[in-house]
């Protein structure tokens, strides 16, 4: 059986720590394969060295990698996780237990300024979970259908509106702009 260490440790909680992986296989994810017994060394949020040649860091707190893998974390960016959360569903724990440290939710069910409020406690470490990509309404350039929310998008007709929609959004603190 293999075992995966994920590198999704809950950053914000060891900003100031270091620790050093040993003779773990790393999966190189841009190159589909697997490199054997490495020595790779996490400070705060950062990988900071990998290499074949074992080495110490005071101060770093060792974990054996022996025969397990080490991967970086996964991203979902098309998740409904603030839908799941708002109904009671422990979706941030969920994807971090399945490895998932980044994702984007693009319609979240609650208020934007309630969305990005979530959002606020993660980044100051208040809040366990991924990563949050958030976009804000959607901008539309034609009437909503009959199943969409219009209170959930931006109806555009002119370039100008466009741009003050985007500005608005980015005022907000949208982290992605999602045109239809």
């Amino acid at each position: 059986m293999k075992y995966f260490i994920l590198l999704f440790l809950p950053l914000q909680l060891f900003s100031q720590q270091k620790i050093l992986f040993k003779n773990v296989n790393v999966v190189d994810l841009q190159k589909g394969k697997v490199i054997s017994n490495q020595n790779v060394l996490v400070e705060g949020d950062r990988i900071k060295n990998i290499s074949s040649k074992p080495f110490v860091v005071n101060g770093a707190t060792v974990v054996d990698g022996s025969d397990k893998y080490l991967m970086p974390g996964l991203c979902d960016f098309n998740a409904c996780v603030l839908q799941y959360e708002y109904y009671g569903v422990p979706a941030f724990q969920l994807m971090l237990a399945n490895g998932v440290t980044s994702v984007r939710d693009l319609l979240p069910p609650n208020s934007m300024e309630e969305a990005f409020a979530i959002k606020k406690s993660i980044v100051s470490g208040n809040r366990l979970a991924p990563r949050l990509y958030l976009s804000g309404k959607t901008i539309i350039d034609r009437p909503p259908f009959q199943n969409e929310n219009a209170s959930k998008s931006i109806l555009v007709t002119s370039v100008k509106e466009a741009e003050d929609a985007v500005d608005s959004l980015i005022k907000l603190g949208a982290d992605v702009i999602d045109p239809t």
